[in-house]
């Protein structure tokens, strides 16, 4: 299974990377971070790695507009949601483990974009809009069943908390709630 959902988020990247912003891509964007679940649900560390990635999974990375790629990949408005937690643990592994492995194939002007367009404190703020949207009780009354849908990051990720705490940071020009409760070693 860990074969074939590598294979899907290969396949996805590509999709997202040659893709113009439709609701099909949303549906592609949800799928690349379920996929990513997947594959960490079965092996949690070394599923993606430079060493591990061929050529041709390389070459489909760096063809991607990777700067664009990652805006993209934070779109979390248009999901639906059949699985949230699991789709919630994938944009996490995603954000943490898989884009520092797939910047590390990318050309420097590529990275240079990256930081320029702040993408990745982007992906972290996503992932917190999308996590106070599944806390609400209205989500969870409506859909019960998705409540039960259990991630396995807290059984495999000692950064991941059940319980999110978060913080209140006030920037002068927005106020913005940090998760302070997981961290990385």
């Amino acid at each position: 299974m860990t074969d074939d959902a590598r294979r899907t988020f290969f396949e996805l990247i590509r999709a997202i990377g040659e893709g113009g912003r439709t609701m099909e891509l949303w549906d592609r964007i949800k799928d690349l971070h379920l996929s990513v679940f997947k594959m960490h649900k079965e092996q949690d560390t070394g599923v993606i790695t430079a060493e591990n990635m061929t050529d041709e999974e390389k070459n489909i990375v760096r063809s991607a507009f990777f700067g664009e790629f990652l805006s993209l990949t934070s779109a979390t408005s248009c999901f639906k949601m059949s699985k949230p937690r699991a789709l919630l643990s994938g944009m996490m592994v995603f954000r943490l483990e898989v884009v520092p492995v797939l910047l590390s194939v990318v050309t420097p002007a590529v990275h240079e974009k990256v930081y320029r367009q702040r993408s990745l404190p982007f992906l972290a703020m996503r992932e917190e809009l999308f996590r106070r949207k599944l806390g609400g009780t209205t989500y969870y009354s409506k859909c019960p069943e998705s409540s039960r849908d259990d991630s396995h990051a807290p059984h495999k990720f000692p950064w991941w908390k059940e319980d999110f705490k978060t913080e209140s940071t006030d920037y002068g020009f927005c106020t913005t709630d940090v998760v302070t409760n997981y961290f990385i070693d």
